[in-house]
C-alpha cells in the first residue's frame, strides 16, 4: 500500500517537474515592437574602410558609417549645425570642416561624440595624427597646429602644401614638402630641420622617402631625442614604404623591393614583372604585407609578410586569381577573418567587391548599392493582407454558418481538420521544420508600411513589427504619383491619368485603370456589399477618383450607397458636394469674409460607442458625437486673428465659432487633430515662442449621443450644447501631431507629437483635458473620476513617454507622415513615422491594463503556484481517500 502511494506521488512529482521545466514555453515574453531606421539616400565623398563598410556624407547632411551588405547606418554625425561639407577620417577621431571656413569640429570616430570646436586662422588643408588621440592641422596659410586635450600650439609656418605624418617608436614624425621634423608630446621639434631635395612622397615605419632619397628616422621617446640619417642617393619612380627596412618602387609594368641600409646604397631584394598591369597596389595590415598588380582579367597577389623579416627570396608566396574587373575607383583591403584580399571598385551608385581567398582558389563577388529606396513622396500603413489559410478559414466559417444540419456541420469540420492535418504532413515530408511554419498575426500587430520612391519608381512593403522588407515592386511606367490608398488587400497608386492596382501580398501589378479625364483626388466611398463578401471580411467600401464633376470608380462592378457627401478646399473656400449617380452636385460652400482658410479636418474613423463620461454619483456627461463634424481654421490678415469654426458637413450649418486668444500665432505652424468629441489645435505663439495646445471638448444631450446619422434632415439634434476649452504649453516645438486609434474606440487615446529635436512623444489625452479644474480645490467626487487633476498650463516632461528613446528621427526641413493603425487588442495602437530620412514604428498602449496584463505581472510565480497547488492536491487526495476508506471500517 505504502509502496503504491509513494509510486503515485513520485509520478506526479515528475509531472510537476516537467511542467516547471517547460515554463519557458508557457511564459512567452512579448516580442519587441519598436524599430528605427535612419536612411542615407545617396552618398557623397564615399570612402571604403573595409570590403563591407564605408564612410560618406548622406543627402541629409549626415556623416555616416554604413554596412554595405545590409544598407544600414552603423554610426552617424549630424553636419547640419557645423557648416561642414567634407571630412577627414583618422584612426580614432573624425574631423569635419569646410574648405571655405576656418572652423573645424572634432568627433570620436566610433561613437560620434562631439569633442571640440577649433577656430583656425585659415581654412584647413591637411590633417594628421598626434599624441593622445590628437591632431596635426596644416591650414591654407601654411600654419602647422598641434592639438590634443593638453596641447594647443602653433608648431611653425611653412610655404609647402604636401603633408604627411607618422608615429614610430613612440615619436611623431611629420613632413611638409621636403622638410622632415620630429615632434615630442609638447609639439616641439626635437631635431634640426632636415630637408630633402624634393617633396617627401611616403612617410611610414621610420622611413621617409622622396624621389631621390630615403631618410631613416630613429629616436627614443624616453629621452626626447630624434635622429635622422639617410642612404645614398637613388632614383625612384613611385616609392612606397612597406616595412621599417624595405621600400618598394612601383613602376608601370614592374615593381622592385629594396633593403634600406644606413649610409649605403639600397640593396635590391626582388623584382617582379607586371606586364599590362593597370595598377599596382601595396596592402599593409599589421604584420601582413602584400603587393597586388591588377590586370584586365584578374590580379597577381604577392605575399611578402615573411620576406620583410628574413629578406629571403624563398619566403615570397604568390597567387594568381582570375576574375572580371569593373570600372570605378580601386580600393584594396586585407580581411583577417577570411584570410583574403578584398578588391573594391566604387562608382557613383555601386560598389563591386571581389574577395579572393589566399588559402584556396575560391573567389566571391558582391555588388552593393550606394543608394537606397526612400519613402520620398507617399506612405500608408495597412493591415497585413490575409493569408491563404485565413481566407480558407473565412470560407469555411461562412459555409458552416449556412448549414442547418448539425450532422453535416460535424462532417464539414472533420473534413476541414483532416485537410489541415494532411497539409502539415506534406509540409514536413518535404523538409519543412516547425520554426518555418507561418504564424498567423492573431492580434493584428503586424501591419505593412507601404512607401513609394518616385526617383527609382519602387514601391516597398515593410513589416511594421519586424522591420523586414516583405516585397519590393518596381513600376517604371508610373509617373507623378498623386495618392496611395489601400482597400481589401489591394493597393491603389493614382496618377493624374491612371491608377495602378497592386496586390498587397506580393506587390504584383494586377490592373491599370485609365481615367476618362484628369484625376484630381481619390475618395473612399460606401458601397452595397454582397452578404457573402461581408462574411469573408471584405470592407463595404470602394475607391473613386474625382474627375471634374464626376466620380470614376476604380472597381467598376460596385454600386454606391445613397446619401454620400464629399468635401474639398477649392479657391480659398470649403466646398461640399453630394454624390448622385457618380456625379458631384455642389450643395454648399463656406468662406468667412476677409479670412483665409488655413486647414480643415473631419472624422475619418468610426466614432466611439462610449457615448458618455462617467462622473461621481453615477452621473454621466454625454459626448457630442457627430460623424459629419468638420473643423475649419481661418486666418484674418487684418488683425492676425485665428478662428476655429465647427460645421455640420452635410448641411454646412455653423455649429460653433471660437477665436483664439493669442494674437501672435504663426499660421504656418497650425495643426488640427479631430477625434470623437474633441478637437486639438497645435500652434506657436511667436511673441514668447511657446508651443500651445488648445483643446475643445464638445458635449451634448442624451438625444444626440444615441448614435445614428446626424444632420438637420434627421430626427437628431445636431446642436452642440456645451463646448469646454483650455490651452496648454508644451515644452518643445511640435512639427507633426496625430492621435492613436483603436478598433472599437472604447479605450482612452493619446496624442502623438513629433518634436523639433526629433523625439516622438506620447501625450495622454487626459493631460490635455478641458475639464481639469482651475477655479477650486479638488473634492473627493473629483478624485472618483478617471484621471481628473487640477489644471496646470504646463505639460510636465515626466508625464510624457518618448517612443524613440535617445535615437532621434530626422525632422529638419523634411515633411514627415505620422501613421496610426488599430489592432485586435483594444488597448494597443501601431504608430509609424516616415519621411525621406527616417522610418520608425512602435506600438503604444494608452489603456494597457484593459486587455493586456501589466508588465509587473509575475507569470513565473503564477506557474510555480499552479505547480505547488497541483502537488498539494495530489498529496491531499490520497490522504482523504485513505481516511474515507478507514471510516467505513467497523470498530
Amino acid at each position: 500500500m505504502k509502496s503504491s502511494l509513494l509510486l503515485y506521488i513520485g509520478l506526479h512529482l515528475i509531472v510537476v517537474a516537467v511542467f516547471l521545466s517547460l515554463e519557458k514555453y508557457f511564459v512567452s515574453e512579448p516580442a519587441s515592437h519598436t524599430w528605427h531606421i535612419n536612411h542615407y539616400g545617396s552618398l557623397k565623398q564615399f570612402q571604403p574602410i573595409s570590403g563591407t563598410k564605408g564612410v560618406g556624407i548622406s543627402e541629409f547632411s549626415d556623416l555616416v558609417t554604413i554596412d554595405l551588405a545590409n544598407q544600414s547606418i552603423l554610426s552617424s554625425i549630424d553636419l547640419k549645425d557645423t557648416d561642414s561639407d567634407t571630412y577627414a577620417l583618422l584612426d580614432n577621431i573624425v574631423v569635419t570642416y569646410s574648405t571655405t571656413s576656418s572652423t573645424i569640429h572634432i568627433f570620436e570616430r566610433y561613437s560620434g561624440i562631439f569633442i571640440e570646436k577649433i577656430r583656425l586662422d585659415a581654412p584647413p588643408v591637411h590633417f594628421g595624427e598626434f599624441y593622445d588621440n590628437g591632431l596635426l592641422i596644416l591650414d591654407s596659410k601654411g600654419s602647422l597646429i598641434a592639438w590634443n586635450k593638453t596641447v594647443k600650439k602653433l608648431v611653425g609656418k611653412y610655404n609647402e602644401r604636401s603633408f604627411k605624418s607618422s608615429l614610430f617608436d613612440g615619436l611623431f614624425y611629420a613632413s611638409i614638402g621636403p622638410t622632415v621634423m620630429c615632434l615630442n608630446d609638447q609639439a616641439e621639434n626635437i631635431i634640426s630641420n632636415v630637408r630633402t631635395s624634393s617633396d617627401i612622397l611616403d612617410l611610414k615605419d621610420g622611413l621617409a622617402v622622396s624621389q631621390n632619397e630615403v631618410l631613416i628616422l630613429r629616436g627614443t621617446k624616453g629621452d626626447g631625442k630624434g635622429n635622422i640619417s639617410q642612404t645614398k642617393s637613388f632614383s625612384f619612380v613611385n616609392p612606397r614604404v612597406i616595412s621599417s627596412q624595405i621600400v618598394a618602387d612601383l613602376e608601370s609594368e614592374r615593381f622592385t623591393l629594396y633593403k634600406v641600409v644606413e649610409g649605403h646604397e639600397l640593396e635590391m631584394i626582388t623584382q617582379h614583372a607586371a606586364h599590362d598591369a593597370s595598377e599596382i597596389r601595396t596592402i599593409i595590415y599589421e604584420d601582413k604585407v602584400f603587393v597586388v598588380s591588377y590586370l584586365s582579367n584578374g590580379c597577381e597577389i604577392h605575399d611578402f609578410s615573411k620576406l620583410v623579416h628574413t629578406f629571403s627570396f624563398n619566403d615570397i608566396v604568390s597567387h594568381e586569381r582570375l576574375f572580371a574587373d569593373n570600372e570605378g575607383e580601386l580600393f584594396s583591403f586585407y580581411d583577417q577573418n577570411e584570410d583574403a584580399i578584398q578588391h573594391m571598385r566604387v562608382t557613383k551608385d555601386q560598389a563591386f567587391v571581389t574577395t579572393t581567398l589566399l588559402s584556396s582558389d575560391d573567389i566571391e563577388s558582391s555588388v552593393f548599392e550606394l543608394t537606397e529606396t526612400l519613402p520620398r513622396q507617399h506612405a500608408i500603413l495597412i493591415n497585413k493582407p490575409r493569408s491563404a489559410t485565413e481566407i480558407e478559414k473565412a470560407h469555411y466559417l461562412s459555409e458552416e454558418s449556412h448549414i442547418g444540419s448539425p450532422f453535416i456541420r460535424m462532417l464539414l469540420k472533420i473534413k476541414h481538420h483532416l485537410a489541415q492535418l494532411w497539409r502539415f504532413i506534406v509540409y514536413f515530408s518535404r523538409g519543412g521544420s516547425p520554426g518555418t511554419i507561418p504564424i498567423e498575426d492573431t492580434y493584428g500587430f503586424q501591419k505593412l508600411l507601404i512607401s513609394f520612391d518616385d526617383r527609382v519608381k519602387e514601391l516597398k512593403a515593410r513589416n511594421s513589427q519586424t522591420q523586414k522588407v516583405t516585397w519590393i515592386s518596381r513600376i517604371p511606367e508610373l509617373d507623378s504619383l498623386t495618392s496611395i490608398e489601400s482597400l481589401n488587400d489591394k493597393i491603389y497608386l493614382s496618377t493624374p491619368l491612371k491608377a495602378f492596382v497592386i496586390d498587397a501580398r506580393d506587390g504584383r501589378v494586377e490592373n491599370v485603370r485609365e481615367f476618362p479625364m484628369r484625376g484630381e483626388k481619390t475618395i473612399k466611398l460606401s458601397i452595397e456589399l454582397p452578404e457573402e463578401m461581408g462574411e469573408e471580411g471584405y470592407e463595404p467600401f470602394a475607391l473613386g477618383v474625382k474627375c471634374g464633376t464626376s466620380i470614376f470608380l476604380l472597381d467598376a462592378d460596385c454600386e454606391l450607397t445613397e446619401g454620400q457627401y464629399f468635401l474639398e478646399e477649392r479657391d480659398g473656400k470649403l466646398q461640399s458636394y453630394k454624390i448622385t449617380d457618380h456625379d458631384l452636385v455642389p450643395t454648399w460652400s463656406y468662406a468667412p469674409q476677409n479670412e483665409i482658410l488655413l486647414t480643415f479636418s473631419h472624422n475619418e474613423e468610426k466614432l466611439t460607442p462610449a457615448t458618455g463620461i462617467a462622473k461621481a454619483r453615477r452621473t454621466v456627461l454625454y459626448k457630442y458625437l457627430n460623424p459629419n463634424l468638420v473643423t475649419i481654421v481661418t486666418h484674418n490678415n487684418g488683425n492676425n486673428q485665428i478662428t476655429v469654426h465647427l460645421l455640420d458637413g452635410v448641411t454646412g450649418t455653423v455649429l460653433y465659432v471660437q477665436k483664439l486668444n493669442e494674437i501672435s500665432i504663426d499660421p504656418s505652424t497650425i495643426q488640427v487633430v479631430q477625434r470623437d468629441n474633441w478637437v486639438v489645435l497645435s500652434y506657436i505663439d511667436k511673441d514668447d515662442y511657446k508651443q500651445i495646445l488648445t483643446v475643445l471638448d464638445l458635449f451634448g444631450t442624451v438625444a444626440n449621443a444615441s448614435g445614428g446619422e446626424k444632420s438637420v434632415f434627421s430626427e437628431f439634434d445636431i446642436k452642440i450644447h456645451n463646448v469646454l476649452s483650455k490651452s496648454y504649453i508644451f515644452p518643445e516645438k511640435i512639427n507633426l501631431l496625430g492621435s492613436t486609434s483603436t478598433k472599437v474606440g472604447i479605450t482612452t487615446k493619446s496624442l502623438i507629437a513629433v518634436t523639433e529635436s526629433g523625439s516622438m512623444v506620447e501625450i495622454p489625452k487626459y493631460l490635455v483635458n478641458s475639464r481639469r479644474i482651475d477655479d477650486r480645490p479638488l473634492t473627493q467626487e473629483d478624485f472618483e473620476e478617471f484621471k481628473m487633476m487640477p489644471y496646470d498650463p504646463l505639460i510636465p516632461k515626466p508625464d510624457l513617454h518618448v517612443l524613440n528613446g535617445n535615437k532621434k528621427v530626422h525632422v529638419l526641413h523634411l515633411k514627415g507622415i505620422l501613421l496610426t493603425g488599430s489592432t485586435e487588442m483594444e488597448s494597443t495602437s501601431v504608430v509609424c513615422y516616415v519621411n525621406e530620412a527616417t522610418e520608425f514604428c512602435t506600438v503604444v498602449q494608452p489603456s494597457l491594463s484593459y486587455d493586456i496584463l501589466k508588465p509587473a505581472f509575475d507569470k513565473h510565480k503564477l506557474l510555480a503556484t499552479i505547480g505547488i497547488l497541483y502537488f498539494a492536491f495530489v498529496i491531499s487526495k490520497e490522504f482523504v481517500k485513505s481516511k474515507r476508506l478507514n471510516a467505513k471500517w467497523l470498530d
